[in-house]
């Protein structure tokens, strides 16, 4: 049986994930989907990554769209998706973006969470291959989730 989650539901999983998927829409009108690292605070997503495809996309059409999700059980999952505009956080804001991120990322453990945190910090290496960090922030504009429960 499935149901709408609750307003409070949604917000909860919003700030429990770490992981999603960003949809963003190609010049041609196909949509274009990549996994992204985030955090939410404020009716809002964060997030950094280098220029390239995904950047560029946003800057021609900002309307952006998100998806995560929570698998509770076999059979049973929580799923958000959030549809909103992405903006580039300027960079007299990149230490509060940083502050955001890095509060998220500290309540996960591992490697992979602990190569995010790296990323976020000045660079000794520059691992970009030359492509700017952006960071950037999904205003949410409409959000909905829904619980599917396959007993």
């Amino acid at each position: 049986m499935n149901r709408t989650l609750t307003e409070t539901e949604t917000t909860a999983l919003l700030t429990e994930q770490l992981y999603g998927h960003l949809g963003c829409t190609m010049d041609d009108g196909r949509v274009y989907i990549v996994p992204m690292t985030f955090a939410y605070r404020d009716n809002a997503l964060y997030s950094f990554t280098y220029t390239g495809q995904k950047i560029e996309m946003l800057r021609r059409h900002p309307a952006a769209c998100f998806q995560t999700e929570q698998f509770l059980r076999e059979g049973t999952w929580d799923s958000v998706i959030v549809w909103g505009r992405y903006e580039e956080i300027p960079e007299a804001e990149h230490m509060q973006a940083i502050e955001i991120l890095t509060e998220r990322l500290q309540r996960e453990e591992g490697r992979a969470t602990s190569a995010l945190y790296n990323e976020l910090l000045p660079k000794k290496k520059d691992l970009s291959n030359g492509r700017e960090r952006v960071f950037f922030r999904i205003h949410i504009e409409e959000k909905t989730g829904l619980r599917v429960q396959n007993d």
